[in-house]
């Protein structure tokens, strides 16, 4: 190998570019090669429809293509992902908090809220999402809550929380740790939930976050149950984020190709100096990568069960 090409996703490839050809056969340079636009379809088309696939090239996709693809938003022409050769796949965890104010005991106060609290919603997404989680407590918007939109972005909606005007948010590991976890110390705000790793078989906590339940848990320990579509929909939302970035190389990769860089990806994701740049950019942690044949699965999974 000569050369290898990261592209889509710019400051997750570079994050990766910094560190791959060190575990990589040869040694190769990296070199970076933005195609942004369309959120990652433009770059995507062009990888899956011309990327030689002789192993110079690796794509670095970030966004939701796979949730995407399920919900049936791809270009038509455009391959599955699934048809790609997957090499690994990070997800994120998102940490659920609010104020204490408003709800002292943490998730067991949704089952009779200080109504209605006020929550933040960044994308319909996220609306979707919550609508789920909070009609398996019971509430209904309108009722006991209401949705607060148009905020620019994450850190307006922190200050809005430090004000008072939003009682409810969500927030990735990384942020939460740098801004909702000293509002937590300080006795101002509590965790909820976090949305987990989607492993294998079930849904676990991040260990970045520990000592924060997972919806599921938080849900059974105030009296309720993960039953019906909108606990089939939460499941779905955690396992699709859980293969949010993945790596891929073309299809037709040779199989030789495709194993050293599976097995390139595992030892770059043990790599203390790797782990130390991914943790303090993004919080993620070695829970959320899977690899090879796991990591094809869980997307094939998320692009299957919507």
């Amino acid at each position: 190998m000569t050369g290898v090409q990261t592209c889509a996703l710019p400051i997750w490839a570079r994050l990766n570019a910094r560190h791959i050809g060190r575990f990589l056969p040869g040694a190769p340079s990296v070199i970076v090669q933005n195609r942004g636009g369309a959120a990652g379809k433009i770059g995507y088309g062009w990888f899956a429809a011309q990327a030689p696939a002789d192993g110079t090239v690796a794509a670095a996709f970030g966004g939701a293509l796979a949730q995407e693809e399920a919900v049936g938003e791809m270009p038509r022409d455009a391959p599955s992902i699934a048809s790609l050769e997957i090499v690994a796949s990070v997800g994120d965890t998102d940490v659920f908090f609010a104020r204490r104010e408003k709800l002292p005991e943490g998730a067991a106060s949704l089952r009779s809220p200080r109504a209605p609290f006020a929550v933040a919603v960044e994308s319909d997404a996220f609306g979707k999402l919550l609508t789920a989680q909070f009609s398996l407590f019971g509430l209904t918007e309108g009722r006991e809550y209401k949705f607060v939109r148009g905020f620019p972005g994450g850190a307006e909606i922190m200050l809005a929380v430090r004000r008072g005007e939003i009682d409810f948010n969500i927030a990735r590991i990384g942020l939460y740790r740098q801004a909702a976890a000293p509002e937590v110390a300080a006795g101002n705000w509590t965790p909820l939930w976090q949305s987990g790793v989607a492993g294998p078989e079930r849904i676990r906590r991040n260990g970045a976050v520990a000592d924060i339940p997972t919806f599921e848990e938080a849900l059974a320990a105030s009296g309720g149950a993960m039953t019906g579509a909108a606990a089939d929909f939460v499941r779905w939302n955690v396992r699709a984020n859980g293969v949010v970035r993945f790596i891929a190389l073309p299809r037709g990769a040779p199989a030789g190709v495709v194993a050293a860089y599976v097995a390139a990806w595992k030892a770059m994701s043990a790599d203390p100096a790797f782990l130390a740049d991914l943790d303090r950019t993004s919080g993620i942690g070695p829970d959320a990568m899977l690899f090879g044949a796991d990591s094809r699965a869980a997307i094939v999974r998320v692009l299957r069960e919507r």
